[in-house]
């Protein structure tokens, strides 16, 4: 049995993204839990449902690639079936989009807490001092 690399990666790929996103979401709720991560619990929570939705996106294109046609049968396909899989891979590509405003809003919280804590720092150094560096 001969298997082809397009194979390979289209359920290599998202299958080995799952264990990743999976051990990288766990380090991150550990070191929450014992205070090594100093987000807050907001923060967490939307890393949480970021990885969720990640995890949900991969296994779309995981089971996509067993369930749905490959090319070579797509023109077999009847005008419903083409339906059903122009919207299954509509809404993986939907909830991509989900994900990306979700990580865009995790950066944004990190910005803010980044210029707090800059601001913080900062309070009893003169504005001259400030920009010399």
């Amino acid at each position: 049995m001969h298997v082809s690399p397009s194979w390979t990666l289209a359920k290599g790929i998202p299958a080995l993204a799952i264990l990743i996103v999976l051990a990288v979401i766990t380090n991150e709720i550990r070191c929450f839990r014992l205070g090594r991560r100093r987000i807050t619990r907001g923060q967490m929570r939307l890393r949480v449902i970021a990885a969720a939705l990640m995890v949900v996106v991969l296994g779309m294109w995981f089971a996509g690639s067993f369930v749905l046609p490959d090319r070579d049968d797509a023109a077999l396909l009847s005008r419903h079936d083409k339906a059903v899989v122009l919207s299954y891979w509509s809404l993986c590509i939907g909830l991509t989009f989900v994900l990306i405003v979700l990580a865009l809003a995790d950066v944004r919280v990190c910005l803010q807490t980044y210029r707090s804590q800059i601001d913080d720092i900062c309070v009893g150094v003169p504005e001259d001092q400030e920009h010399r560096n």
